[in-house]
């Protein structure tokens, strides 16, 4: 499975299951930091799969192999290396190494080469666009102590389980489930996804206006199904809300989940 998560300074995802090749006795002391948090990390995360597990057991009746569950959990060796995933490097990546605070935008050019400087070393794959996605169904991630979330489900074409995670306050989170409502996906449906941050004074200074460069920033997206593409915004008339309620979201999520639902029982 590939689990993908919008990075807002690059306007493209990250998989958070990209292994990442570390020795395992760095010499770095950024590096070998950075390992200490990633295993700490997934201790942390071992200790809430484990729980999970023993309600599964417990719940199911069907005893649950708990060394084997672990041993796939841990990070394995690869030619001598631990393969660690992203998901465990990433923060320490961006607040240790490249020394960036959250509210960092695309506009500080130098601050994000610093940071593709980071991805680059370690070989972090970008991804803008994908092609050729198969839908599966939508679902909405609301755990203790982490932001809400869109989850996409969907399949590549080689058939492997992909999951798109949007943040449920951010701007594309809401432009995708409007593209789902205006067009024709279901479960099964092949689909194109494409995404970008965009300062949109560019544009506009570039067609003769005065805009202020800097000030905003732009996270759009282009859904393609059958060579029709919507951009999530609403209707003309309609205004896009750009500081939605969390409540807005879920309603939101709400709609395009029964939408795509009862397009597959039409279909049926």
């Amino acid at each position: 499975m590939k689990l993908f998560n919008y990075q807002k300074l690059f306007g493209a995802f990250t998989d958070a299951y990209q292994l990442i090749l570390l020795d395992q006795e760095p010499s770095d002391k950024n590096e070998r930091k950075m390992l200490d948090k990633a295993k700490t990390l997934i201790d942390a995360g071992w200790t809430r799969r484990m729980m999970a597990l023993e309600r599964q057991e417990e719940k199911s009746g069907e005893p649950v192999d708990f060394d084997a569950e672990r041993e796939a959990f841990y990070p394995k060796l690869v030619d001598g290396k631990l393969a660690v995933p992203l998901q465990y490097l990433q923060e320490y990546m961006f607040q240790k190494i490249a020394a960036l605070q959250n509210n960092t935008s695309i506009h500080n050019k130098q601050e994000v080469g610093e940071l593709k400087e980071v991805y680059d070393e370690y070989g972090i794959v970008l991804t803008p666009q994908f092609k050729g996605l198969v839908f599966d169904f939508i679902n909405w991630s609301a755990k203790d102590r982490q932001k809400p979330k869109l989850l996409v489900h969907a399949k590549d074409a080689s058939g492997e389980e992909v999951c798109i995670r949007f943040e449920a306050a951010g701007e594309l989170c809401q432009k995708f489930m409007n593209a789902l409502l205006y067009l024709p996906v279901k479960q099964g449906t092949p689909f194109d996804l494409k995404v970008e941050a965009v300062d949109p004074a560019i544009a506009r200074n570039a067609a003769g206006g005065k805009v202020e460069v800097g000030k905003y920033v732009n996270h759009n997206l282009v859904v393609t199904v059958n060579g029709k593409s919507h951009s999530g915004h609403p209707p003309k008339g309609t205004k896009f809300l750009q500081k939605p309620t969390m409540e807005y979201m879920e309603t939101l999520f709400k709609q395009a989940q029964m939408e795509t639902e009862q397009r597959l029982k039409a279909a049926a």
